[in-house]
């Protein structure tokens, strides 16, 4: 009895730490180098790569994780802070089930689909989309099952043509992936970050980037969606979730953070317009964080029409979708915020209060104002002291979860500037560029993705040629009329980026395979299939 007491022990106690391993996967896309983690603390080290010289290999963020806070139904506090495992401390674990962290690329999807496509059977196996995790059968493991390309959530077969994707709320068609990262976590072990109680709340995480080559704001932006689901066998009250950034714009002792409340916007800066020692050679840039999706809120609806939260345990009338309404700093001197330390610390914190109990700003918003005009509220004109800056950005209360109730939201990560771009003026940017949310918003379709006709003999022009096919670096096209305009798909619909100049068109660095080559010449169309060998 004793043996198989400590047989059992040895089994636990090595559940306990395979469960409590953090995998990491880098992600290397467009401008953007950075390690994915898959128990929570999303990001280490993210550094945009197509600035000169040495600042392309500088932070703008050290790290990024989840954090939510609530009341169990006895009015306990409840929570997960997750940071960068420190020292091996998280209160997320990856998951049990899932343990490991798992990448496709746009690549692999489409040289998967031509192989599927050509005669129905997959001939190699040995892809990325065979590894991708699933459960073939109706245990309530769904959830962990990313969007794939057709609607069988319990069996994903890549054999008959199935892919993943980073599906989209709102969107019915396939988002136009880069990479795609994806790893579940959960909530299930002992706390070694914070001293909150257990929400049981279990969450997959996919980071993605998107392939648009006409957009450079894209170019430099990383996808994050968390998609979770209360796992306990009681429901959760008062219930807020944030994000938290942990910035390092090069050198971060003389760093500020502003926010742009009514777009969901978090986001750090160089306090001058040169970084300090080690840090960035040119101008800095700034980095950019933004709820591009927001969860869904439960409210009720009061005597005069408007919408409130609901006291914690009661139900609400309605759902809605959740508001950022947090934008602190976790350490600040001229506003006398200290770090959390206890459960109290994080939940007043997470609800945009100090340790005392006291209002935060502006009912937990500090810094919205232009820090380019000297007239609105912002680090620079309330002359803080500059230094390291961490922040918490959180929705709203989003009522009460239920047990099994599934919710998700959507961030992104935006590096912009640097370079030869001044800081004021990436800050002036940053103000009028809403590119990052109008994609997300109209699901990609109007700048990065098209739906394509494979029929091409109804989309030519008479008389119109393109030579070589296959070809490695350089397609001619033939016709009596000016090329007014180029665009190159692969077979999932992502535009490719290629150089037209005049009849020639560069595809130096498009990959191996199959794509759509479009043309337009005097208002007509023409679409062309083309193979790509180097």
């Amino acid at each position: 009895m004793k043996r198989l007491t400590t047989m059992l022990s040895v089994i636990l106690i090595s559940q306990l730490v395979y469960a409590q391993t953090n995998f990491t996967e880098d992600l290397n896309a467009n401008n953007i180098n950075t390690t994915v983690c898959s128990n929570g603390a999303t990001f280490k080290n993210f550094k945009k790569t197509s600035l000169p010289g040495n600042d392309a290999i500088l932070n703008t963020l050290k790290t990024s994780g989840i954090w939510i806070t609530g009341l169990d139904q006895a009015g306990n506090i409840v929570g997960n802070i997750q940071i960068e495992n420190e020292n091996g401390n998280a209160d997320f674990e990856t998951n049990p089930e899932f343990q490991g962290i798992w990448k496709v690329s746009s690549e692999d999807v489409a040289q998967h689909l031509e192989d599927f496509n050509d005669n129905g059977v997959i001939d190699n196996t040995n892809t990325p989309l065979f590894d991708w995790p699933s459960h073939n059968n109706s245990t309530g493991y769904d959830y962990w099952i990313d969007d794939h390309s057709i609607e069988r959530p319990f069996n994903y077969q890549p054999s008959l043509g199935d892919y993943p994707f980073p599906g989209i709320r709102g969107c019915s068609e396939p988002s136009p992936f880069g990479d795609f990262v994806w790893s579940a976590f959960q909530d299930n072990n002992n706390h070694t970050e914070s001293d909150l109680g257990n929400t049981r709340i279990r969450v997959s995480q996919s980071v993605f980037t998107i392939e648009c080559g006409d957009s450079e704001m894209l170019q430099n932006t990383v996808f994050v969606k968390y998609h979770f689901v209360n796992g306990a066998i009681q429901r959760l009250n008062n219930v807020r979730i944030g994000i938290y950034n942990d910035f390092e714009i090069g050198c971060s002792g003389d760093d500020y953070i502003g926010c742009i409340p009514e777009r969901g916007i978090q986001y750090a800066y160089n306090a001058n317009s040169t970084d300090c020692d080690g840090g960035f050679e040119n101008n800095p840039p700034v980095h950019v964080f933004q709820v591009v999706k927001s969860p869904l809120a439960i409210k009720t609806i009061a005597e005069n029409g408007e919408l409130i939260n609901p006291p914690p345990g009661e139900s609400g009338d309605t759902v809605v979708q959740a508001v950022v309404d947090i934008f602190l700093p976790l350490d600040h001197v001229e506003e006398n915020i200290v770090a959390p330390s206890n459960k109290n610390d994080y939940y007043n914190l997470m609800n945009g209060m100090r340790p005392d109990g006291t209002i935060i700003g502006n009912n937990g918003i500090l810094f919205s104002g232009d820090p380019t005009n000297p007239n609105e509220v912002s680090e620079r004109s309330e002359n803080t002291s500059s230094g390291k800056r961490r922040t918490i950005t959180a929705f709203e209360p989003l009522g009460f979860i239920n047990p099994g109730v599934v919710n998700e939201f959507i961030v992104a990560h935006t590096i912009i500037g640097g370079g030869d771009m001044t800081v004021d003026e990436t800050l002036q940017l940053l103000r009028t560029n809403t590119e990052v949310e109008d994609n997300i918003n109209s699901c990609f379709y109007n700048n990065c993705m098209v739906t394509i006709n494979t029929n091409v003999s109804n989309a030519r022009i008479a008389g119109l040629k393109v030579f070589p096919n296959p070809v490695s670096e350089t397609i001619f096209v033939e016709h009596n009329r000016a090329i007014e305009s180029a665009q190159l798909y692969n077979l999932i619909g992502n535009r490719i980026p290629v150089n037209l100049n005049g009849n020639s068109i560069n595809i130096e660095g498009v990959a191996n395979g199959s794509y759509f080559l479009e043309l337009i010449s005097n208002g007509e169309r023409h679409l062309e299939k083309i193979v790509v060998i180097n």
